[in-house]
This record gives structure tokens, C-alpha cells and sequence, in this order.
């Protein structure tokens, strides 16, 4: 099964500072759904609901323009967020290494305050065993199911 370099879905941390305080958050996601048509960015957390905007972007590796740049219009409640790039257009491509990105922008009081979080994605099947799991499982296993087998 492909692995981003040094990645690891339980090792992989972000530092983020949300309303002036720093905040760590894991990170499982380094790989995209195996589907071109429905690729995702399966997850992240979100620690505190948040009024500022969140841009979403991806890259492949070598290329000068990203495949997308865009504001999610998705809810930033707290906690296990997700979005669906095939929503965006984006179609990953076997064998291909792309960057995400995700900025979460200034805060009212503080222009310069940005926050990012980001990492590798890999285009992979899902082994059987995780595709059989997922049929039967609750919305709420999904994200634990996905993560412990690196996806």
C-alpha cells in the first residue's frame, strides 16, 4: 500500500493557533478515496466552531498552477470535518503526488493571524477488508475505520 514519506496517520501532527492560542491537531488524512470520479479529502478537526473563511488548496507535485484554490463552503463547526473534491472538480490521477492546503483565515482582530494545515495525497485502492467495513458501518465509525488503516 503506497505511503506519503514519512507519514503516518497516528504520528502526523498539525500546530494551529485558533483565537490567538496554539492548538495541535492530528491529521489521519494523506491520501485520497481510490474513486476518480469521487475523490475526497476524507478528514480533519476542527477544534472550536469559527465565523473565518477556510481556503482550500491542491497541488501536484511539480506543477506551477494548483488544481484548485477555492473557499470550502462547508460548516465549520467543531469537530471531524470533510469535503469532497470531485464537488471542486479535481481528478487525481494513479501514480501522481499532490499537496493539499488548508488556510484558515484572519481573525477580525488580527489581519496577519492565518492558520495552515496540510499534507500529502496519494490516489490508492481501499483494501477489501476497510471497503467491506465501511458497507456496515455507522457515519460516526467511518473517519476511525479510514484512519486506522492509513487512509
Amino acid at each position: 500500500m503506497p505511503r506519503s514519506p514519512g507519514a503516518s496517520c497516528s504520528q502526523a501532527l498539525h500546530r494551529l493557533i485558533h483565537n490567538g492560542r496554539p492548538v495541535h491537531k492530528k491529521n489521519p488524512v494523506k491520501r485520497s478515496a481510490p474513486q476518480p470520479s469521487k475523490p475526497s479529502l476524507k478528514f480533519w478537526f476542527l477544534s472550536n466552531a469559527t465565523p473565518r473563511s477556510l481556503k482550500l488548496t491542491i497541488t501536484q507535485d511539480g506543477a506551477i498552477q494548483p488544481l484548485v484554490e477555492t473557499a470550502i463552503s462547508a460548516s465549520l463547526h467543531p469537530g471531524i470535518q470533510g469535503v469532497r473534491l470531485g464537488e471542486y472538480g479535481v481528478r487525481l490521477s494513479r501514480g501522481a503526488h499532490y499537496q493539499w492546503l488548508l488556510t484558515l483565515g484572519a481573525g477580525p482582530d488580527n489581519a496577519s493571524l492565518y492558520s495552515f494545515a496540510g499534507g500529502a495525497i496519494e490516489r490508492a485502492d481501499l483494501p477489501q477488508t476497510l471497503s467491506a467495513k465501511l458497507t456496515k458501518a455507522e457515519k460516526s465509525e467511518v473517519p476511525t475505520l479510514y484512519a486506522e488503516t492509513g487512509f
